[in-house]
């Protein structure tokens, strides 16, 4: 069974300018088969990017093998434009585990909420 744990650093985005946040994905194998692990992660909104010099709502992170009992933890930049605002984003993050057969073993959806707050 797999199970996902998300934090951002640092914890919030700025609104109204642009800024940058690192999303840490921490995948935990609880079965006893050692699993490929990747990871899709969804932004919603075009204000928000994988890129950093266009625009990228939708991108994979390959992690590599896990073993059992054992966690692997995934990267990924999410950059704002000066287009952004006060709000609360919903990331979607989607991960995959392949067996040694290399088919999708199990399948892992979970969300995570990006506050975007204004300097006052």
């Amino acid at each position: 069974m797999l199970s996902i744990i998300t934090r951002f650093y640092p914890i919030r985005l700025l609104a109204h300018m642009r800024n940058e946040v690192e999303l840490n994905i921490h995948i935990e194998n609880g079965s006893s088969e050692p699993y490929w692990i990747e990871s899709d992660v969804i932004l919603p909104v075009n204000v928000l990017s994988l890129a950093a010099d266009k625009e990228l709502l939708q991108g994979r992170i390959r992690g590599g093998i896990v073993f059992p009992n054992e966690t692997k933890m995934l990267r990924c930049k999410i950059y704002a434009n000066s287009a952004v605002y006060p709000d609360i984003y919903k990331i979607k993050i989607v991960a995959y585990a392949y067996d040694r057969d290399g088919v999708i073993s199990q399948r892992k959806e979970a969300t995570a909420d990006l506050r975007c707050e204004r300097i006052k």
